[in-house]
């Protein structure tokens, strides 16, 4: 009695041989040798080589986001005690002449836009009141409307310090009786020698000119010149001390019916304590300067003053 047999469904590359074994077709297993040794040479798809496991492609460093300007009123009140015919040191390098001994106080608020880390530019206006021997306290009033600049112009190399250009124009809102309408030009330039790669540690030094043109009434002063060295040292933490000793020195002169000035010579020394936020944005500052005068008669005095600044920031570093 014969069986009937159900012939298996075969792929097209199988046959059955005489013997029942199955075996690939002579042409089949040469057209998949062919199609196999393609499939090595060419390339894979970047889509396929993405999915491939065991490989990741390697991600693409993400470029730092742009920051915009950085907007900022640099809040500052100095409190000062000097002898008359000396001058007062001033923030940002420059000098402030004094007529007569007593103490004063300066309150500066300049609207500050730091443009790139390279340019900045500042205006506003300061407040003032003073006291003398005879007089009391003068109420806070309205100054003078100053503006300036301060610019980076060429970056540290190898010996080569790091030198920026700042400077600054001035004029008082009122005049007191008997006095003159004066312009004041300040100028600096200023040197930074950064000790480490990441800018914590270095030598400065600068040079600075104050010069007051009378542009109505009687009167002339001349040029105040000064110039100073000094170091600083920030820590991780983000403090930072700077200190500086300095010469400057006044040639004199006559404003008015107010300001009778000898010429006179000054040393000084300066001393500020900072602290940056993680993204470089200052927090808030203490100074203290102190500083010996010696005019052509012979005559010595002795000056302090203690700066306290705190910016308040509309946009900062991120």
């Amino acid at each position: 009695m014969s069986q009937e047999l159900v012939p298996q469904e075969l792929t097209p590359r199988e046959r059955i041989s005489p013997g029942g074994a199955r075996r690939s077709a002579p042409f089949s297993r040469a057209l998949h040798r062919v199609l196999m040794a393609l499939a090595c040479a060419l390339p894979a798809p970047a889509s396929l080589a993405e999915e491939r496991p065991g490989t990741e492609a390697p991600a693409e460093e993400a470029e730092p986001s742009a920051t915009g300007p950085v907007i900022y009123i640099d809040a500052s009140a100095t409190m000062a005690r000097s002898p008359g015919n000396s001058f007062v040191i001033g923030r940002r390098g420059f000098f402030s002449i004094t007529s007569s001994s007593g103490k004063s106080l300066s309150i500066d608020a300049p609207l500050t836009i730091d443009i790139t880390d390279d340019l900045s530019v500042h205006a506003g206006f300061d407040f003032a009141s003073s006291k003398t021997v005879s007089t009391p306290w003068s109420q806070l009033a309205l100054g003078s409307f100053s503006t300036g600049f301060d610019y980076t112009f060429l970056d540290q190399a190898r010996f080569v310090p790091e030198l920026s250009v700042s400077g600054s124009v001035s004029r008082p809102v009122r005049i007191p009786p008997g006095s003159a309408l004066t312009t004041t030009w300040s100028g600096g330039l200023d040197a930074d020698f950064s000790l480490d790669e990441a800018g914590h540690r270095g030598l400065i030094a600068g040079l600075a000119l104050t010069y007051v043109t009378v542009n109505s009434g009687p009167g002339q002063l001349q040029p105040l010149y000064g110039g100073y060295v000094g170091a600083y040292h920030q820590w991780e933490a983000g403090w930072k001390l700077t200190g500086k000793a300095g010469y400057a020195t006044f040639g004199g002169g006559n404003l008015g019916t107010i300001i009778h000035a000898k010429p006179v010579r000054q040393v000084f020394a300066t001393l500020e304590f900072e602290k940056y936020d993680a993204a470089d944005n200052k927090m808030f500052g203490v100074g203290l300067a102190g500083a010996l005068s010696r005019s052509t008669t012979g005559k010595t005095g002795t000056s302090i003053q203690l700066v306290l600044s705190v910016p308040l920031y509309l946009t900062r570093k991120h």
